[in-house]
């Protein structure tokens, strides 16, 4: 009796996931969604402390199963930045994929709706920098569904401003849709160019967004038109924008859904 006891228990202990097993699988679900930033500290190459006047810096960070993104804005320069990649995560390190050779060595938790990011940056040179960041998460409704969401990396393109076709040669763009939020990065040769955070609504084959942050200044007097149609994991779409001053430009471009892949280069097609 006792020893059919004891292989009863041992088969159940083998067929149960180990608790760091369950920790690591809840964590990988928790850190998935849109976050702003609420606080950041940390410390410069130099070892001077620092700490982010957030009232001037808006900063925002999705994460997706497979891919994370970030856009920032600072008001006194009236300039942004970001930057986008995959990323793994082991236990709760969080190792992020990085261009130019710069390294990460981060842990990250989530308590409630706060997701916490610490550790360093390790750059080129071998210089080292602190960060301490803390976001609050997006709400967003569970369940959502379109067939926008996901990860997608720009594959072909064209630009035409005031009806005139402009070269754009190096350009690579990732782009993220969340059930409400949508975040794109453009780098041109390798380095960021440009980037925007919206919020969004589908709307038959319209994509209807309100701007929060980009990279550069927003024009609320700005009007943008977007189409887009998804066919298997391709998504062609077109955005038209009429400025402020009468000015106009358009992007017709083409994504493919992506999962653990590098953005490649776009192709400019004629």
């Amino acid at each position: 009796m006792k020893t059919k006891l004891l292989i009863s228990l041992f088969m159940l202990a083998c067929s149960l996931p180990s608790l760091a097993q369950v920790k690591a699988n809840n964590l990988n679900s928790q850190i998935v969604g849109t976050w702003k930033i609420i606080s950041m500290t940390g410390t410069e190459t130099n070892g001077k402390p620092f700490k982010a006047d957030l009232a001037k810096v808006n900063q925002y960070k999705i994460i997706t199963p497979t891919h994370w993104m970030y856009l920032n804005y600072d008001t006194d320069s009236l300039r942004g930045g970001g930057d986008a990649g995959t990323y793994e995560l082991k236990g709760n390190k969080y190792i992020e994929a990085l261009t130019d050779n710069y390294k990460t060595d981060f842990t990250v938790k989530v308590e409630g709706d706060k997701y916490y990011q610490d550790g360093t940056i390790l750059f080129p040179d071998g210089k080292k920098m602190a960060l301490h960041e803390v976001y609050q998460r997006v709400p967003e409704p569970a369940n959502a569904t379109s067939d926008v969401i996901g990860t997608w990396n720009m594959t072909a393109y064209t630009i035409a401003r005031d009806g005139k076709k402009v070269e754009e040669k190096g350009v690579t763009e990732l782009q993220i849709y969340t059930p409400t939020h949508s975040m794109w990065i453009d780098k041109k040769d390798g380095k960021f160019w440009m980037g925007m955070l919206s919020s969004y609504t589908r709307e038959g084959n319209k994509i209807i967004a309100k701007p929060i942050i980009a990279s550069f200044p927003i024009d609320a007097n700005d009007k943008e038109d977007v189409t887009a149609t998804v066919k298997g994991n391709q998504m062609t779409s077109t955005v038209k924008v009429v400025k402020a001053n009468g000015k106009t430009e358009e992007w017709n471009m083409v994504h493919q859904r992506v999962g653990k892949t590098k953005p490649v280069k776009a192709v400019a097609t004629k």
